[in-house]
């Protein structure tokens, strides 16, 4: 039924866009190519060998992207999975996903150069963004540890001597309401700018307190972000960026495998109150001779507090107390250049960072946590690429890092020390075949960080490896029908040793077992991804997307079982999305798509699993010099996708349907 609903809506809007009025000249219907800086040096995106996303502040607003976790709907191979809090959203990208617990994550995210390589606090809002660059495969030559398996960089746009004011407000159900306001432009034309931006955002919940009859998972956040840049001479560019979110939410979207029709009945009413507080200074200054000097200096401060009730009941079983804070201040410093068909890049990376862990979980058996895991670790690397003849290019990286951790239970007076050490190196070779089509072929290595077990007990092991990878690559960035139709290709295969899993041991309290991360299997994750974008007409585009994946067990097996030949956790069989997008002269907007995971697991014995299911979203408007006004509904035949037994513990619930009404007003 569904299908047929889908089937009609996407007719209704075809024969909509073929009926108005359009012009279909060839010349206003060529793509435009986005310039990045995914190997750290400015390139089009279609000239860079590496499988890439990019979103741009256009197709961010097109698609109602507001934060990081929608990102992944709309690109191949990545999942931002929800785990019912808006503060954490671990990354699963080409079947490969770190535990929040580990602190570790298969996928950086960096946000105007800040390095967030860990898998809780991941939730940004994206306003005033100049693009979102989304890489696919090993990033660990030019970014480091927890790249392994892809980068998601976002930019934000600098302010200049255009001035630039926007306002938004949103209302929905649910009594969802947004305001957002930006503003950027001179303060001293051509040496000082300010740029500004701040969102406040509230909506009820969705999990009912049977006890009471409340939502207990509202949503309230506010969001600000300041720029200031200064240029004081043409060679020299200096910004300053400074970003904080708060969060004054409700309790998880969560509940008992019991009680599975989003309702509980806790005697505590949970909390989310946690802050996210982000400082960069980048500077950047011409050195002359086809030279620049980049710096870039960060601070991030992410204070995790919450409150949960975990066994969802009248009772006190499991009642959760969280106060943690993870600090991490890192320095980059880069030389590149470029001389004839040599185009070269060398850095330094150093960072420190301090996770403190301060819990307490109530109940018959209680339980405390205040343990601290800190460390540094310097990164030394190169990058050039050098172009043999005027259709062959090569690149070629290597990096170098090294890693002390500390572990301290200040409970048991326990402290442990590791060292890790990683060699990432990356070569790659690229072939335009046309001005238009070009091919790449890569081989390059990533690792994940190894680290500590901070919840483990007794002779369990306190600490795990790295995991590294071994990655291979083949790929197809083209240009046809006159610049009409973008299609990239890729295909991949990546060997997996010392894979990061969670093991058990029988025996533990309650009698359930306990967990803990090991280097247990080894693994194999091989696929494809396709992306295309089209200008069907002058008034009409397309685009869509499809990720194919399977991440296997070669070998894993711990005391309870041998998984061996299983599907990894969280790798969805494939995903996809797709879209229509009609915009006219009149001002008449209209746009609708679907997004969708395959089949998935929550565990490596494969009995959890969370069907294949499909989001619908439509969004109808009008667009003037000044103003827009929108319609828009999310997931509009309310898909229920729930993770039941997540963790095998309880139920992450996913959200209803979504209507809301968007206005935007432009000074």
């Amino acid at each position: 039924m569904q299908i047929l609903k889908l089937t009609a809506i996407l007719f209704t809007v075809v024969v909509f866009c073929s009926a108005a009025r359009g012009d279909h000249r060839p010349e206003n219907r060529v793509m435009y190519d986005i310039v990045v800086t995914a190997q750290k040096q400015e390139q089009p995106g279609r000239d860079v060998p590496i499988s890439m996303t990019l979103f741009d502040e256009f197709i961010l607003e097109e698609r109602e992207i507001q934060t990081i976790r929608e990102i992944g709907d709309y690109t191949p191979s990545l999942l931002l999975f929800d785990i019912g809090f808006s503060t954490s959203s671990p990354p699963s990208i080409r079947g490969l996903f770190a535990d929040a617990l580990t602190l570790e994550s298969t996928m950086g995210i960096y946000v105007d150069g800040i390095p967030v390589t860990m898998g809780v606090g991941i939730n940004e809002p994206l306003m005033n963004i100049e693009r979102v660059e989304v890489l696919k495969g090993p990033q660990g030559t030019l970014y480091g540890k927890n790249t392994e398996a892809g980068v998601l960089n976002i930019i934000s746009k600098q302010p200049g001597n255009t001035p630039d004011y926007k306002v938004s407000g949103v209302l929905g159900s649910d009594s969802l309401r947004q305001v957002d306001f930006s503003l950027s432009g001179p303060v001293v034309r051509d040496k000082f700018y300010v740029g500004f931006s701040a969102r406040h955002y509230e909506k009820d919940g969705y999990v009912e307190n049977s006890l009471t009859g409340d939502e207990v998972d509202f949503r309230e956040n506010d969001y600000g972000k300041l720029t200031l840049r200064y240029t004081p001479v043409p060679e020299l560019d200096v910004t300053l960026l400074k970003s904080i979110l708060k969060h004054d939410d409700g309790a998880g979207s969560l509940g008992s495998s019991f009680m599975p029709n989003r309702q509980v009945s806790s005697d505590l009413q949970g909390r989310d109150t946690s802050e996210n507080d982000m400082t960069a200074l980048k500077i950047r200054y011409d050195l002359g001779h086809n030279m620049a000097l980049d710096t870039v200096t960060s601070h991030r401060v992410f204070d995790d507090k919450k409150i949960q009730d975990a066994d969802f009941s009248p009772f006190e079983l499991v009642h959760i107390f969280t106060d943690n804070q993870y600090v991490k201040t890192s320095q980059e410093v880069r030389v590149s250049g470029f001389q004839g068909e040599l185009k070269w890049l060398l850095g330094v990376y150093g960072e420190t960072f301090e996770n403190e862990m301060d819990e307490t979980w109530l109940g018959p058996l209680p339980t405390q946590i205040r343990q601290t895991i800190d460390g540094h670790s310097l990164g030394l690397f190169a990058h050039a690429d050098y172009s043999l003849t005027t259709r062959l290019t090569l690149t070629a990286g290597l990096r170098y890092d090294d890693e002390k951790k500390s572990f301290r239970d200040h409970l048991i007076n326990l402290d442990l020390e590791n060292t890790y050490s990683e060699l990432s190196p990356k070569f790659s070779a690229q072939y335009r075949f046309r001005p238009e089509i070009m091919g790449y072929a890569t081989v390059a290595k990533g690792y994940r960080a190894g680290g500590f077990n901070p919840y483990v007990m007794g002779d369990y092991p306190r600490h795990y490896d790295q995991e590294s990878l071994v990655s291979y690559e083949l790929g197809v960035k083209s240009l046809l029908l006159g610049k009409r139709l973008a299609v990239d290709l890729c295909l991949y295969y990546m060997d997996i040793s010392d894979m990061q899993v969670t093991a058990n041991i029988s025996g533990g309290r309650g009698g359930f077992g306990e967990t803990y991360t090991s280097n247990a299997a080894e693994a194999v994750s091989k696929g494809a991804e396709i992306e295309l974008k089209a200008r069907l007409t002058k008034n009409l585009s397309a685009f869509g997307g499809l990720g194919l994946n399977e991440t296997t067990y070669d070998s894993f097996r711990d005391p309870l079982g041998d998984y061996s030949g299983n599907f990894s956790k969280f790798a969805p069989g494939y995903n996809f999305n797709c879209g229509l997008v009609w915009r006219d002269d009149r001002g008449v907007y209209a746009g609708i798509d679907v997004t969708g995971y395959g089949k998935m697991y929550q565990d490596k014995t494969n009995q959890a699993p969370i069907d294949a299911y499909e989001r619908v979203n439509l969004k109808l408007g009008y667009e003037a010099e000044s103003f827009d006004v929108y319609l828009f509904g999310e997931n509009i035949f309310d898909t229920r996708y729930d993770a039941l037994e997540f963790a095998g513990l309880y139920d992450t619930f996913s959200p209803p349907a979504e209507w809301g009404i968007r206005v935007n007003l432009r000074f």
